[in-house]
């Protein structure tokens, strides 16, 4: 148990306020869910080619062929963060 102690003023005069925090082991653990830098960065540009191709068709500011050479430029950008 880790034990905190905070101060705080009652009616002008200090005084300690005891807190008993329980200790959490898992904390010290390295999470296996988080990503790396390098991960983030390549799911980050996925999921980009992702909204590119899932809008293939929309008449929107892009045209498809746009649209695909978008979707080449961020799998190599992902390839390329994963590969340093």
């Amino acid at each position: 148990m880790n034990q905190i102690i905070e101060w705080n003023e009652a009616h002008g005069v200090p005084r300690a306020e005891k807190f008993l925090e329980p200790d959490y082991p898992e904390d010290d653990l390295p999470d296996e869910l988080s990503l790396t830098a390098k991960e983030a960065i390549a799911l980050n540009c996925l999921k980009a080619a992702k909204f590119q191709l899932e809008n293939l068709n929309n008449n929107a500011v892009f045209s498809p062929a746009t649209r695909l050479q978008l979707t080449n430029e961020f799998i190599d950008s992902a390839i390329k963060a994963l590969e340093l």
